[in-house]
């Protein structure tokens, strides 16, 4: 009987260790540059650090190509389907539904050193901004991914994001 008392006791010391560990994730826009932007969903308890982790990103630049990354892949996953000879991509999947235009994404493969961790780096075109806009829900799913993106600040960021873009592409 000690036994589930003395793991229920456990639990519940660590359940609020655990939870305090990280901020909730939040979207945020970066740019002190006018010739650079930066997207991103972020702890928000790392929105001002120089190092922060950041599960998904975009950025538009007048000098580089424009990139959409998805970090934290599951390597077992991936490795699989790229065993099963299946080209890796993923899909942004709006309210449930792939938008035919913007949605499908075939990328290069990194290898983050930082967080030790391959991720996904695809080109974007700006046509996919109003998608992100007008979606209840954004889904990232593919081979080592499968994440329904948070909501918190993302209208906000994005239309941010899209107006710095915007000017980069005008300028």
């Amino acid at each position: 009987m000690r036994r589930p008392a003395g793991l229920l006791a456990l639990a519940m010391v660590a359940a609020p260790l655990g939870a305090t560990a990280s901020a909730a994730p939040v979207w945020h826009f970066y740019s002190e540059d006018p010739s650079f932007a930066f997207l991103a969903v972020v702890d928000e308890s790392e929105v001002g650090e120089a190092e922060a982790y950041y599960a998904f990103s975009m950025s538009c630049s007048a000098t580089r190509d424009w990139t959409m990354r998805v970090a934290g892949l599951n390597h077992v996953e991936l490795g699989a389907a790229i065993a099963r000879n299946e080209p890796p991509g993923f899909s942004m999947v709006f309210d449930g539904a792939a938008d035919g235009l913007f949605s499908q994404y075939y990328p290069d493969l990194n290898f983050g050193e930082m967080w030790g961790e391959w991720e996904y780096v695809a080109r974007w075109s700006p046509g996919v901004l109003d998608p992100m806009l007008a979606a209840g829900t954004i889904r990232i799913a593919g081979p080592g991914v499968d994440t329904t993106l948070t909501d918190r600040g993302r209208m906000d960021a994005v239309r941010a994001f899209r107006a710095a873009c915007g000017a980069i592409a005008g300028g």
